[in-house]
């Protein structure tokens, strides 16, 4: 139920992490005059406290920080980097949420996919690592703070938070009770948590800032010229004098290849020569 206690006191903790991770990102987005989106109020969106982004499928994501180029409290800008957090107390759980993020994010990143924005996931509990790996293979930075760490976080600060399905519900309700009856060590064993696991989070936290700080270290533009022609089979395309299609006088477009300093690349096929120029002139 959404409303068990169970659910309440992975709340508590997920908040906790993101709200502990928020400082981070935040001073890295003021060394690099970035801005950080995430819940609150923010001129830019209204009323809406929720960040929010629409994929070009017409899809709407609440997500929980986006690092934006050009962006301030009034004006929105550039998406460059997705970073969601989640929290999962049983492997059952976890490939879903796993799943759950990559969709979110992919339709995101293939939307703004000039920017090429980083993606990250703050896992935190137990996840499995076909679940990590799934998100790796995708592109994803995943940075894992295990469950026996979070444990250790939180009895740092006297909160034994350990809990399993069998756990008595009178048991859960306490533990919920602790929690919200000094908010303080909740927070306390969060920045805990990431302290603990400080080569980790500076893993994660560098792989973002290279993509933040990248530069185009080689651009590469190849101009499509000749005809084309459809044949009805392999045969016929085999003996057809492909060397005349040829023609300098045809131009189809060109094919740009941007690579960056981190090792990312940009490949994109335009059409004309003003959409090759005005996708080089959008490079930070």
């Amino acid at each position: 139920m959404a409303d068990s206690p169970s659910h309440k006191l992975g709340q508590i903790i997920g908040d906790a992490i993101e709200s502990a991770l928020a400082d981070p990102l935040q001073q890295l987005c003021a060394t690099h005059q970035l801005y950080l989106d995430q819940r609150g109020p923010r001129p830019a969106r209204g009323k809406r406290k929720k960040v929010s982004w629409t994929d070009r499928y017409g899809n709407k994501h609440d997500l929980d920080f986006v690092i934006e180029r050009g962006g301030s409290a009034g004006a929105v800008g550039t998406p460059t980097a997705f970073v969601e957090v989640a929290w999962r107390r049983y492997t059952k759980h976890s490939r879903n949420k796993a799943q759950e993020i990559r969709g979110a994010l992919i339709p995101l990143a293939e939307t703004f996919g000039d920017a090429l924005p980083f993606l990250g996931a703050v896992l935190a509990g137990v996840f499995t690592d076909g679940a990590l790996d799934q998100l790796r293979s995708r592109g994803f930075a995943v940075l894992h703070l295990p469950y026996a760490d979070v444990v250790k976080a939180f009895s740092q600060q006297n909160l034994d938070i350990r809990f399993d399905e069998q756990t008595p519900t009178a048991t859960l309700q306490a533990l919920v009770a602790a929690c919200t009856a000094d908010p303080g060590k909740v927070t306390a064993a969060a920045d805990a948590l990431l302290t603990n696991l400080q080569a980790e989070v500076d893993t994660f936290m560098k792989s973002l800032e290279a993509t933040l700080t990248r530069t185009v270290t080689q651009v590469e533009v190849t101009p499509l010229l000749g005809r084309s022609v459809a044949f009805p089979d392999p045969q016929a395309a085999q003996q057809a004098p492909l060397d005349d299609l040829q023609d300098p006088l045809t131009p189809r477009g060109f094919d740009v290849t941007v690579t960056f300093s981190n090792g990312q690349q940009l490949v994109r096929r335009l059409p004309t020569r003003g959409q090759v120029d005005a996708l080089l002139a959008a490079l930070p």
